[in-house]
């Protein structure tokens, strides 16, 4: 039977079958398959020709030729970072290596990662001076928090995360700038891109928001917020599939960021900043041919009762699509009647100056801002007939409390193609009338208020043929 070699646990000496398992030089013997130098003190090996301290030294820590800086890759996540670039220490306590930053006591492992005080590398510091989050570091790399959220140092504020505007100030919201596409990070994907601005002086703002093209635009969803500390949403909204996202209103002072959805589309941006600026004074009748949105600010000279409309020029009418009417506040002025057919009417009174009117939709549009029709209430007792156009509107003004019955009919008995609202004339509050061929209300009348009765055709060309008879009882 053939002599196996056994060296086992031995680095010189006889391998029981007649050869060697290693031999010692610069000096050194074998003892007990071990070699050692002649000199060195019992708690010490020798590593390399030199006596060791194995529980205590850094390039033989445990065992002979064990670096502890060559180890360093395999401390923990600090060990992604190149141990040169770290400024820490190495050591070698009870044969085991630790790493410090100087005048750091807790050994690093995940501190590089995550302390805000040795971010990426001993001593450095991530800012925490920010005006609205604290510092943070995350993987190595300094950032900052706003309500739990991980943002960029962007001045003295921190923003959230943008994949335009990765660890820097993103772009400044302008009059009207282009939102590329943000480039991908390893396989992250493009998502969320921004836009800040720092308001100084409370203001009005109108932002709009499309694809450039819709080949690959997926549904819009954007988001205007205030970096104060916590999230304060202004404003968020989805769009449509290549449809366009907008907000105007006014905003107070402080550092502001426009946060939009949409990973594969280039982006338009417009905005303005200010009043807006009437492009005709009432009364006048505008076309108004949009591809998918429109702003018209207009002026009403004088204060009074007005009918400002909204019709659809040909093509199909989407009554899911509607205007909106906003007043010198931003605020939505609420319409009289809810949309029918392919318009949308506002009647009421307003106070003189800028109006604007925004539409989302395709197609040609028709804006109409006329004086209203006003018939005053004693012209009307006892059921005159009327002919209307599109819309006239009734004023009536009772002189005591009382329950006031009103009644529309068609003159010859047939079925009124019309409907009828009732609202206070300054619009705080509206009813609707119903019924199969007549329309009927009863309301409560107060005295000393004035009450709008609005007539509505409800026929395609906005006219009722006989007329129609409004009895008030």
């Amino acid at each position: 039977m053939a002599c196996e070699p056994d060296c086992a646990g031995r680095a010189c000496g006889p391998d029981g079958c007649g050869g060697r398992c290693g031999d010692c030089g610069d000096g050194a013997v074998c003892s007990d398959g071990a070699c050692v130098r002649e000199g060195c003190p019992d708690d010490e090996f020798l590593c390399g020709g030199d006596c060791s301290d194995l529980l205590t030294d850094v390039g033989n820590c445990g065992s002979c030729g064990h670096d502890c800086v060559d180890a360093w890759s395999d401390v923990g996540r600090d060990g992604n970072i190149p141990f040169e670039d770290t400024g820490a220490r190495a050591s070698c306590g009870d044969a085991e290596c630790e790493y410090r930053c100087p005048g750091l006591a807790t050994p690093l492992g995940d501190t590089l990662m995550g302390n805000v005080d040795h971010c990426g590398a001993c001593g450095n510091a991530c800012r925490d001076d920010l005006a609205n989050g604290p510092a943070a570091c995350l993987d190595g790399q300094c950032f900052c928090r706003v309500d739990g959220t991980y943002g960029s140092a962007c001045g003295n504020h921190c923003t959230r995360w943008f994949d335009n505007c990765w660890q820097g100030c993103c772009p400044e919201l302008v009059a009207d700038q282009v939102l590329p596409l943000a480039p991908e990070r390893g396989n992250l994907p493009n998502l969320w891109r921004g836009l800040t601005r720092q308001i100084d002086r409370r203001q009005r703002v109108h932002v709009v928001v499309k694809p450039e093209a819709c080949e690959r635009a997926q549904a819009l969803e954007w988001k205007i917020y205030r970096d104060n500390g916590r999230t304060e949403y202004i404003a968020e909204e989805d769009a449509a599939t290549c449809g366009a996202g907008a907000w105007e209103g006014f905003l107070d002072p402080g550092f502001y960021s426009l946060a939009v959805a949409n990973p594969d589309a280039v982006l338009d941006v417009h905005a303005d900043f200010g009043d807006p600026q009437p492009v005709f004074v009432a009364p006048a009748v505008r076309p108004m041919d949009m591809d998918d949105y429109a702003r018209v600010p207009f002026r009403l000279p004088t204060a009074g009762v007005w009918r400002v409309a909204m019709t659809k020029q040909g093509g199909t009418c989407n009554p899911q699509i509607r205007p909106r009417l906003l007043g010198a506040d931003a605020e939505s002025i609420v319409s009289q009647m809810a949309p029918f057919g392919c318009e949308q009417v506002w009647m009421t009174t307003f106070e003189a100056g800028v109006y604007t009117m925004v539409h989302f939709g395709d197609g040609g549009h028709e804006l109409s801002v006329t004086p209203a029709h006003l018939i005053r209430g004693p012209d009307v007792h006892d059921g005159p007939v009327i002919h209307a156009r599109n819309w006239d509107t009734v004023e009536l003004e009772v002189p005591a409390d009382q329950v006031v019955d009103l009644e529309l009919t068609e003159p010859d008995g047939g079925c009124i193609e019309a409907q009828m609202s009732m609202a206070e004339a300054n619009g705080d509050w509206r009813d609707f009338a119903d019924g199969a061929c007549r329309r009927t209300l009863r309301y409560n009348a107060e005295a000393g208020v004035r009450y709008h009765i609005t007539i509505s055709p409800l026929r395609n060309d906005g006219w009722l043929p006989n007329g129609y008879r409004l009895t008030v009882r």
